[in-house]
């Protein structure tokens, strides 16, 4: 929301060491206004707010327009001409939002009105803070762009030349010259600048690729950092298991030698039971033939 104690901004900083008078209000002073005055005001700081996307576009294009035919010396002072009246006019713009602010006085509708026509201003503040910076930086790096759509002329500049003299001929000759080392000085520039701009592409393509790779190495080692405890667990857990198929074995290997021995003690137990059973009967036998 906007306050009176927001701190300046890049705007303001601009605008300051312009040398460019801020307009006095004329709400200043003022505790509150009526309805009439707030609207009007309101809707002069809307229709302001309103230009700045159009400042905007034009900023953009022009922008964009440096290093190509279009841009030259004129060109250039237009645009910064262009650059401070639009700094000029976000200062307005701000101006008239403190006496929004004054006139709103403590009413809560006007303050929300305020607040959102102020957040509307916050949006376009920052995309022209953007272009202008922008425009800047070009300015200072790419070159003015010499534009010298030169024919070389194949034509005599005497209508007859069977009547030239040997002087008529040498100058014409050396105008021809002279216009084809022009011609060719504004082809190897342009190819120069087409180079420049690959380069500079290129070297963009290769900037946003390593910072790719760079973000998926900062991914990588974050998820092996993340993953190490887990994978100590897993090791843990694997030596764990591994002891344990080893007792696993050795309780097996006993259990087996205890089967064995159970059934040798099985056997033994049978075959006494069966001497004695024979030995029982045979008792039997002898003792009814005897009676």
């Amino acid at each position: 929301s906007f306050r009176r104690d927001r701190p300046m901004s890049n705007w303001d900083s601009y605008y300051n060491n312009s040398g460019y008078q801020q307009p006095s209000s004329p709400f200043q002073g003022l505790g509150g206004a009526t309805d009439d005055e707030f609207n009007r005001t309101l809707s002069k700081v809307s229709e302001q707010i309103g230009n700045m996307a159009t400042t905007y576009a034009s900023l953009s294009k022009m922008a964009k327009e440096l290093g190509t035919k279009k841009d030259t010396p004129q060109f250039r002072d237009s645009l910064g001409q262009k650059i401070k009246t639009t700094v000029a006019s976000v200062s307005a713009i701000q101006t008239s939002l403190h006496n929004l602010d004054r006139l709103a006085n403590n009413s809560r509708e006007r303050k929300t009105r305020v607040n959102q026509i102020t957040q509307k201003f916050d949006a376009f503040n920052t995309k022209l803070t953007h272009i202008c910076a922008t425009a800047k930086e070009r300015i200072e790096d790419v070159p003015v762009h010499i534009a010298l759509d030169i024919d070389v002329p194949n034509v005599h500049l005497y209508s007859n030349p069977a009547l030239m003299s040997p002087m008529q001929q040498q100058q014409q000759q050396q105008q021809q010259l002279m216009y084809q080392q022009m011609y060719q000085t504004d082809q190897a520039m342009r190819m120069q600048d087409d180079e420049i701009a690959n380069r500079e592409r290129e070297m963009k393509r290769l900037q946003g690729e390593m910072i790719e790779v760079n973000g998926i190495f900062k991914e990588l080692a974050e998820l092996v950092a993340t993953s190490a405890p887990l994978v100590e667990s897993i090791e843990d857990n694997i030596n764990s298991s591994h002891q344990n198929v080893l007792i696993g074995v050795e309780e097996l290997r006993k259990a087996d030698q205890e089967v064995a021995s159970s059934r040798k003690k099985l056997c033994w137990i049978a075959i006494a039971v069966a001497i004695i059973i024979c030995f029982v009967l045979l008792v039997v036998v002898f003792s009814t033939k005897n009676t």
